[in-house]
């Protein structure tokens, strides 16, 4: 159960992709967003993996695996920042949910990569 302090929100959908149509640039190295809320979303680091990452269909389960695998970490140290990363683009319409069809895919694309 969350603490007063902290809001209480919908869990995750097992699989998430990009929302077609989100404008994105490169502005000085970084990646930069324009969500459905009208705000600028500017990605670098690990955010811009993610963003990398779901280019295609993918599990949140297997997006924590590989971002703990390529900064040498347990998944268990970045599943609470990953999850949070992607409940703010799904919130924001960055992301969209998918079907679990689309978890197969995702699960062989990460363990290929």
């Amino acid at each position: 159960m969350p603490s007063p302090s902290e809001p209480s929100s919908p869990a995750l959908p097992d699989v998430v992709r990009r929302r077609r149509g989100v404008p994105e640039t490169l502005v000085r190295g970084r990646r930069v967003l324009l969500a459905a809320d009208d705000e600028l979303v500017s990605l670098e680091g690990s955010g811009a993996r993610i963003w990398e990452l779901t280019l295609a269909p993918i599990a949140v389960a297997d997006m924590v695996v590989a971002l703990a695998e390529e900064h040498g970490l347990d998944p268990d140290q970045v599943r609470t920042d990953v999850e949070g990363f992607v409940a703010d683009l799904l919130r924001r319409g960055a992301l969209e949910a998918c079907g679990a069809a689309g978890a197969a895919g995702a699960s062989g694309a990460s363990a290929a990569g």
